[in-house]
């Protein structure tokens, strides 16, 4: 259905002027001047193709029309501004009717080049890294909070390297320039490879969690192209990617 409407802010400027009864107070009201409120007024009365105020030296007097506008522009204004109000306060629910299905679980820990392992410094528990460099990503588990879930809030870390993401941050560790904190999922390759190991460890002793969904309509169906590519995704992860 197309809506021929006026504008809103001259419905406003109406609702505002009749219901105070004066150009100046709708003025003060919206925060614009006198001389919008008239020019509002008048495209809306240009719109109707009527009048809808009387304008004499004693002020503003509606007209028939103009009356019975007011009462119905004023209760759609109050169902608009309560629509709005309920939807940001989350009171009209919505259902979008979708599937959350977890594909990939991963293990986060910290990982570091063999030749980092086997040097000098030690790596043997948790208290050790403060002797490494510590390169940060951006993923969902930071290295403060590793160290403060394991008692280590105050570590004094002398050494640490940003990057944006997580494939710079494996290539760093694989050249054997610090520790990361990182998913075996994103690391399998250089796991597999030996050119990444456990820092502390072995990859069994972190815990699991579900890390990659896939997100579909519901309700879940076994054919299809949602079935097909489900499908295809599980058979790409399958060889060397731990699955649900």
């Amino acid at each position: 259905m197309s809506f021929r409407l006026p504008p809103l802010n001259a419905l406003h400027g109406f609702e505002a002027a009749a219901r105070l009864g004066s150009f100046k107070a709708a003025a003060d009201e919206l925060h614009v001047t006198a001389s919008a409120i008239s020019h509002q007024v008048k495209n809306l009365e240009d719109h109707l193709c009527m009048a809808l105020f009387r304008r004499d030296g004693r002020g503003l007097t509606l007209t028939g029309a103009g009356d019975a506008y007011r009462h119905r522009i004023h209760e759609a204004l109050a169902r608009l501004a309560q629509a709005t109000a309920d939807i940001r306060q989350g009171s009209a629910a919505v259902t979008l009717g979708i599937v959350a299905e977890a594909i990939v679980t991963e293990r986060v820990l910290p990982l570091c080049a063999p030749s980092l392992r086997a040097g000098p410094a030690p790596l043997d528990r948790p208290a050790d890294l403060a002797g490494h460099v510590l390169i940060h990503a951006r993923n969902r588990l930071q290295w403060p909070a590793w160290l403060a879930a394991r008692g280590l809030a105050d570590l004094g870390v002398r050494r640490e390297m940003w990057v944006d993401r997580s494939s710079a941050a494996i290539d760093a560790a694989v050249k054997g320039l610090g520790v990361i904190l990182e998913s075996d999922f994103l690391a399998a390759d250089e796991l597999a490879e030996d050119r990444l190991m456990p820092a502390l460890g072995r990859v069994e002793d972190a815990v699991p969690e579900d890390a990659y969904f896939l997100v579909s309509r519901e309700p879940s169906s076994t054919e299809g192209p949602i079935a097909a590519f489900r499908q295809w995704l599980k058979r790409e992860l399958a060889g060397d990617r731990t699955l649900s």
